[in-house]
């Protein structure tokens, strides 16, 4: 509940302002969900342990005069709500939010983006080696 009140602290903050606040935990975390485990495993990987070990809570919010002076970007991200994204991405969609063009912007990695790339892996992590793709365990 402590989280729930800083983001909402943020938020308020920003409330009367033109802003975009994005946010996502940084990892997650298994507590009790349909096992009797609490905290991160790396063992095996199933779909259960990854569901609850690497979704995370994402949001993004936009205050009320930065919905109205940027109507073009709402609509963009209403159009992304079931897009897979994955938080190695969120440089190119501040990037993309910001209007900022550069040679390491790519606009199919924006997850709000019209040429995000949807089918792009997302490859799963033990350590610094590769596991497996999170999309194809998932569909296991």
């Amino acid at each position: 509940r402590y989280n729930d009140k800083v983001v909402d602290s943020i938020l308020q903050r920003f409330a009367s302002r033109e802003a975009v606040v994005i946010y996502f935990a940084d990892h997650g975390e298994e507590m009790f969900d349909y096992r009797d485990q609490f905290g991160r495993t790396y063992t095996q990987l199933t779909p259960g342990i990854c569901r609850y070990q690497f979704e995370i809570p994402f949001l993004i919010w936009m205050s009320d005069a930065y919905r109205q002076r940027h109507p073009d970007v709402v609509e963009q991200a209403a159009r992304s709500l079931e897009r897979r994204f994955s938080s190695d991405d969120l440089p190119h969609l501040l990037l993309d939010l910001a209007g900022i063009r550069c040679r390491w912007y790519d606009p199919s990695r924006s997850v709000i983006n019209d040429r995000f790339d949807n089918a792009r892996p997302r490859p799963l992590l033990l350590g610094y080696e590769i596991a497996g793709d999170y999309d194809s365990l998932m569909r296991e």
